[in-house]
């Protein structure tokens, strides 16, 4: 072999060249990720129960969900973390488990468990592990003076960085969410009659936004729309609160301003 090799050693190294040059190509076209999707066979369960405590959420809802989870087909081992108003379930299927399968099996076993869930609970999320779901780039934004001052600033930026060519989506979080803070003197309600339904039916008939029809003309026709959303802190103050032929100002019975709502989580 090695005589033939020397005694045909241009056709070796024109040989040995076409493999190099084959290689290099393969190479240079080869599709690369900097961030791979792995694809794992761990599914996660998670479930929010406002409100009630780690030992409660435990009883109601995890263990309930692990018992029916448990005995499908191909897991390895289950997992739970429990805390105050959530639920968290890890579910790990062996190798020769797809991931789309396990996701299947694991969405049935819970659509079926969340029958024997109390009411208060919410639907429970199913999802599959995925890198492809982790963030490439994390900005964060502060202002000494609050959240308030750069809240416009974050959504501008989340805007710009969505319109950049490749990127899917872009999240903004940590902002707090606007509310209408009103805040009633029990001892006005009481002068005048009035009760907290009261308040809550005027509330709901003066800020809605309601379809008013169609206008229809010979050149075209219109939608019309009723709109009395109110936009203002004194336009809810000028709302009148009625119980029988009483008609109360709401400013007459306690505070009215726009805030944020309260914060329940740091990070």
């Amino acid at each position: 072999m090695i005589q033939l090799a020397v005694n045909k050693r241009i056709a070796v190294f024109a040989m040995a060249l076409l493999i190099i040059i084959m290689g290099t190509v393969s190479y240079v076209s080869l599709p690369r990720e900097s961030t791979p999707e792995i694809k794992q066979p761990y599914v996660f369960v998670t479930t929010v129960y406002p409100g009630v405590g780690a030992r409660d959420v435990e009883t109601l809802v995890t263990r309930p969900l692990e018992q029916e989870i448990d005995g499908i087909e191909g897991i390895k081992e289950i997992t739970s973390s429990t805390q105050q108003s959530i639920s968290f379930i890890i579910v790990e299927f062996t190798s020769d488990v797809e991931v789309e399968t396990a996701l299947r099996r694991v969405k049935d076993r819970v659509d079926i468990a969340e029958s024997e869930l109390p009411d208060g609970a919410e639907e429970p999320s199913v999802a599959e592990f995925s890198s492809s779901t982790w963030p490439i780039l994390v900005v964060a934004m502060t202002h000494p003076g609050g959240l308030e001052y750069i809240e416009n600033d974050a959504e501008r930026l989340q805007d710009k960085i969505e319109r950049v060519k490749g990127v899917l989506e872009a999240k903004v979080s940590g902002l707090r969410e606007r509310e209408v803070r009103i805040s009633l003197d029990p001892a006005k309600l009481s002068h005048y009659g009035l009760s907290m339904g009261d308040i809550a039916q005027a509330l709901q008939g003066a800020n809605l936004a309601l379809p008013g029809g169609i206008l229809q003309t010979p050149g075209k026709n219109y939608t019309i729309t009723i709109n009395s959303e109110i936009k203002s802190a004194d336009r809810f103050g000028d709302i009148l609160v009625k119980d029988g032929p009483v008609k109360v100002p709401l400013s007459l019975l306690g505070s009215v301003e726009f805030t944020h709502k309260d914060q329940e989580t740091f990070s």
